[in-house]
């Protein structure tokens, strides 16, 4: 299979677009469901891109989709090679004066259109019918939303319809490892050697770029993240600190916020409004190493939602006080606790954002509180509230949140790029059998955007920390009828709590 060559499509003749291995494989496949999967670099994406491409011109007036988890994801990842490298300048496919982001579709001449949808909103691409689907990063998507788009697979213009799906191996019990194994859709096996940007079959011999990539880039990383990335296995990282972390509950793509009369923010969680009370933040400083933010909402049931994010290298202090103003103007912010060991870096955060509208406001940024109720003090503070705030399902966070763009540089390097993939890799320190040691993280594993969650998560804890503290109802007197059958306030309280509890259950 490996040597074997398939021709995409007459229009596409050259070296560099000759389909080998697994994407050949998937370029002839015509079966109604199939994942190819392997290790990062290996073609996968160009791949379907150009049998995507095959199948507008081949069959006149056929229907397809490209999906990801959220749309603007699309955006930033697949339309980019879909536009520069395989349509190219001047295809009529990319007609018309929308942009990446605001074009529904691309349309063929002949008829053949190629609609574009995230799975954060499938209203906008569930009333279509379709003769193909490409799901790319399928990993990042859940069971029920593959499900429910095989239903749309029934246009009917070509001699098949098709569910393909494209990703990186990812824990070993994950769902499309498991059904692919069940044999629900065929697996097909993408390697590096399938690349001609990687491998020369000419000379049988590794390109340059190849011998780059592969020592430099994958070879550099380590643990669960080599093995996926490097040697394409699926693999579940041993001793996670948050091991109650649950990207099918916890992640949440479609979300929404917005004001009332007065003035205050409700976010959107799964149909449901939930008034924001306050937002706090937790900032890991960092220049040559990435620095991250995460903030989080505080509701009025107590449920803690990261509603923005920064991961970054090489930024000074003055572009993270520009960042935090953005997320200070979109959601409110009214604390962040810092990396302790920047003393100068929180003073000059609090010189760029102190609020001029408010005398005698308090400093906006400070220590991280290393004192609050946590059976981890100092440099890990705050790890079990993390881990409990997601066991009982009260932290969520929210997709496409990333304040300041994602990290080019970072990305490239398939080292984590924010918080849920640095979680995946966020492991306790490994010792000898009978060693009498603390627990803490393993040392030099990518913890930035960890640290920032937990300083923020310890910091919810902390009132006295809290700029605009709930009103305090005031006192209830003994033997009083407010204290037998409670207050309106107290009653509705408990009220948010059930139904909050509630909910969040049947989950």
């Amino acid at each position: 299979m490996r040597g074997r060559v398939v021709e995409a499509a007459p229009s596409l003749m050259s070296e560099e677009r000759q389909l080998r291995g697994g994407s050949a494989e998937a370029f002839r496949s015509t079966a109604d469901r199939f994942v190819i999967e392997g290790p990062a670099g290996t073609g996968k994406t160009s791949g379907l891109l150009l049998k995507a491409l095959h199948n507008a011109e081949t069959w006149p007036g056929s229907r397809g989709l490209f999906l990801r988890r959220t749309r603007k994801s699309l955006n930033e990842t697949v339309l980019v090679e879909w536009e520069t490298v395989i349509l190219g300048q001047g295809h009529p496919m990319r007609n018309g004066t929308a942009t990446r982001s605001h074009r529904e579709s691309y349309v063929h001449p002949n008829g053949s259109e190629i609609v574009l949808g995230g799975t954060d909103h499938p209203e906008r691409y569930m009333s279509g019918q379709y003769d193909w689907v490409m799901g790319f990063e399928a990993t990042e998507m859940l069971p029920e939303q593959i499900e429910t788009v095989l239903t749309r697979l029934r246009n009917g213009v070509m001699p098949y319809q098709q569910l393909m799906l494209d990703c990186n191996p990812d824990r070993r019990g994950h769902w499309i490892n498991r059904r692919a194994a069940q044999g629900w859709m065929q697996r097909i096996l993408s390697r590096h050697h399938d690349n001609p940007r990687l491998f020369n079959h000419t000379k049988n011999e590794w390109t340059p770029f190849g011998v780059q990539y592969l020592s430099r880039v994958l070879g550099a990383l380590t643990g669960p993240r080599r093995e996926r990335l490097l040697l394409g296995h699926w693999v579940t990282a041993e001793g996670l600190i948050w091991e109650t972390y649950d990207a099918a509950i916890h992640r949440v793509a479609n979300w929404d916020i917005k004001l009332d009369p007065k003035g205050r923010r409700f976010v959107k969680l799964h149909g449901d409004w939930h008034r924001i009370k306050r937002v706090i933040g937790g900032l890991d400083f960092g220049f040559r190493a990435p620095g991250s933010f995460q903030i989080l909402a505080v509701t009025e049931e107590g449920l803690r939602v990261r509603v923005a994010e920064a991961y970054h290298t090489g930024q000074l202090i003055e572009w993270w006080a520009d960042r935090l103003n953005e997320v200070r103007h979109q959601w409110g912010l009214d604390r962040v606790y810092c990396d302790p060991e920047n003393a100068e870096g929180i003073r000059r955060l609090n010189t760029l954002l102190v609020d001029q509208t408010k005398r005698g406001a308090p400093a906006l940024c400070v220590t991280a509180n290393n004192t609050v109720v946590s059976r981890f003090k100092g440099d890990i503070s705050g790890l079990d509230i993390v881990r409990d705030l997601y066991k009982h399902n009260q932290l969520f966070l929210l997709d496409d949140v990333m304040f300041g763009g994602i990290d080019a540089e970072v990305r490239a390097a398939h080292q984590p790029w924010c918080l849920h993939e640095e979680q995946e890799g966020y492991v306790w320190e490994e010792y000898d059998e009978g060693d009498a040691v603390p627990e803490r993280p393993k040392p030099g594993i990518p913890d930035h955007a960890c640290d920032g969650l937990r300083y923020a998560a310890a910091g919810t804890m902390d009132t006295d920390g809290d700029n605009n503290p709930p009103d305090e109802p005031p006192p209830v007197l003994p033997g009083t009828y407010a204290e037998i059958f409670g207050t309106p306030e107290s009653l509705e309280r408990e009220r948010l709590q059930r139904q909050s509890a509630g909910r969040w259950a049947k989950r």
